[in-house]
């Protein structure tokens, strides 16, 4: 026996997803050797702290930013070809004189 059920009603609707960590404040916190990297974001009317912000999105990976002291976002266009690209980068600075370059959203 077969289980069949008819679909009484049927509506469209469009579904939106938000970036993670959208209009967040980053920052590094913890001890040397220890560091971590912090994100504030405030969504609607609330306001979410988290502690260790690589992590939420990299649970397995070593935490990069352990011997980090500065961070820098940087944004520009560069030219290719023809055409203007975005870039963004985020920038780690570490106490070894390391610099260690992210893409934020990839």
């Amino acid at each position: 026996m077969t289980n069949r059920r008819k679909l009484s009603r049927y509506a469209n609707f469009q579904v939106a997803t938000r970036p993670i960590f959208k209009n967040s404040l980053f920052f590094l916190h913890g001890s040397q050797g220890n560091v971590r990297l912090g994100n504030v974001e405030v969504v609607g009317a609330s306001t979410k702290v988290r502690s260790d912000a690589y992590k939420l999105v990299h649970p397995d990976a070593v935490n990069p930013f352990t011997k980090a002291y500065k961070l820098m976002f940087q944004y520009g266009l560069v030219s290719e070809r023809r055409d203007f690209v975005k870039r963004y980068n985020l920038i780690a600075f570490e106490t070894d004189g390391k610099v260690k370059t992210y893409d934020p959203f990839g």
